[in-house]
């Protein structure tokens, strides 16, 4: 039983990896704003190359910010 696609599992674990290490030098609207530079710049590499942008993942990417941020 798979409860969550592998691919947007790696980009949970990629968001909030990105998000906790950029904690470590920026402030939490910062931080975001990395994360979701990172994010909406391999949707639109995935755009260019595989002609496919997908907002789940986009959604998936920055998920881990926005949860860690709202239980702080």
């Amino acid at each position: 039983m798979i409860l969550i696609a592998q691919d947007k599992a790696n980009h949970f674990i990629y968001g909030f990896l990105i998000f906790m290490i950029s904690q470590y030098f920026l402030n939490d609207y910062l931080s975001f704003g990395v994360v979701f530079a990172f994010a909406l710049s391999k949707e639109i590499k995935d755009e260019i190359v595989y002609k496919g942008f997908d907002y789940k993942d986009l959604l998936a990417t920055l998920l881990p910010a926005i949860i860690v941020y709202f239980l702080r």
